[in-house]
């Protein structure tokens, strides 16, 4: 629900001029999308097979395809250029937009930003991605970086890639939640703790500079079964570690999450990688200052629109220090408690969908 391929129909479903359905094919619970008046939910199959997802959407695609108008898609993995193909085979007058959700570090190293693994025939590769990139009429990315390499790698024309950022899901309820709040001395790092790629063994390396001190950290997500023995040998190693660190597990509802984002002064980021991590906006409009490690969609970070600093992956003592350096400039920054109006508007959807929506109605209206 707070992802970009809910947020995006919302927020277009409350145009009056657009008609929005979302298809799926998957065994998931999506029973919160069937509870939306403004959006129509087609589920085309309830499987956990990939490949009949796959068979059910191609099947809805050659069934329904004159009557879409805008087809939207997320990524750019085999099946979405052979989603692309069907539809624009068969509605040449429609108009595609895939939203990409790439990683800066990891595209730098390949050739292209377009999936191209060794399980693709190369001949497949050569006659269809460029194809592929003729037909879709919109791409957007979530990074300034990334958006660049789009064009310079991908030789994707400026008027057909555009920067489209995570937005803020439920905004205004996190800014009620940051106007009742009373900051603490409180770090907060949020995540599928224990995978490889949010790397929470950093953190955990990390916090102990604050043992001692009246800061306490709190680690919010899905714990990995693996990772509670690691956890277990963290709190043996550090007897302080109890009385400062919490694991929380996950925390579904939004008023209580917002509310504890809202409550911290500090968010701490690990991940190996990331395309543009959703929490980073939500932290920075609760009043947070970032520490994150170096990955993509920070450049609001890097330029001081949100406060707070990048360190380089997989450093322990340039994390601890910059957290170190943190938690004393936090204690003379007031402003936390303030509504950012800019960073705001910068995260919300309506605006960011706002953008779409003027591409849209101009490939129409010509």
């Amino acid at each position: 629900m707070h992802k970009d391929v809910v947020q995006i129909p919302m927020a277009i479903a409350r145009e009056d001029d657009f008609q929005v359905k979302i298809v799926t094919a998957t065994n998931s619970d999506v029973s919160e999308l069937e509870s939306l008046d403004s959006i129509q939910l087609v589920r085309v199959a309830t499987t956990a097979s990939k490949f009949l997802q796959f068979i059910a959407i191609i099947a809805y695609l050659l069934k329904n395809a004159r009557l879409i108008d805008v087809l939207n898609l997320y990524h750019s993995g085999k099946p979405t250029m052979i989603y692309v193909f069907i539809y624009k085979f068969i509605n040449q007058k429609g108009f595609c937009y895939i939203k990409l959700d790439l990683d800066h570090v990891v595209a730098v190293k390949n050739e292209s930003l377009f999936e191209k693994r060794k399980t693709i025939p190369f001949i497949f590769y050569f006659l269809f991605s460029e194809k592929f990139k003729s037909d879709v009429n919109l791409f957007s990315i979530e990074s300034i970086e990334s958006l660049m390499l789009l064009r310079q790698k991908d030789k994707i024309k400026e008027d057909k890639c555009i920067l489209v950022r995570n937005g803020v899901s439920d905004i205004e309820i996190a800014v009620g939640a940051l106007k009742e709040a009373t900051k603490e001395k409180l770090i907060v790092q949020v995540g599928r703790i224990g995978t490889y790629q949010k790397n929470t063994e950093l953190f955990l390396d990390a916090i102990p500079c604050i043992f001692g001190s009246e800061w306490r950290a709190k680690i919010v997500g899905p714990i990995s079964k693996d990772f509670e023995n690691i956890a277990d040998k963290f709190f043996r190693k550090n007897p302080l570690a109890r009385a400062h660190v919490e694991f929380v597990g996950s925390v579904n509802s939004r008023e209580e999450y917002y509310k504890l984002l809202a409550s911290s002064r500090i968010f701490c980021q690990t991940s190996r990688w990331e395309g543009t991590p959703l929490v980073i906006g939500e932290a920075a409009v609760c009043g947070n200052l970032i520490i994150s490690t170096d990955v993509s969609g920070l450049e609001m970070v890097r330029d001081g629109r949100i406060p707070g600093l990048v360190v380089c992956q997989d450093d322990v003592k340039s994390f601890r220090e910059a957290l170190e350096k943190s938690l004393n400039e936090v204690e003379s920054m007031p402003t936390f408690n303030c509504i950012n109006t800019e960073l705001c508007v910068a995260f919300s959807w309506n605006v960011i969908v706002n953008s779409l929506l003027i591409i849209f109605r101009k490939h129409f209206d010509r």
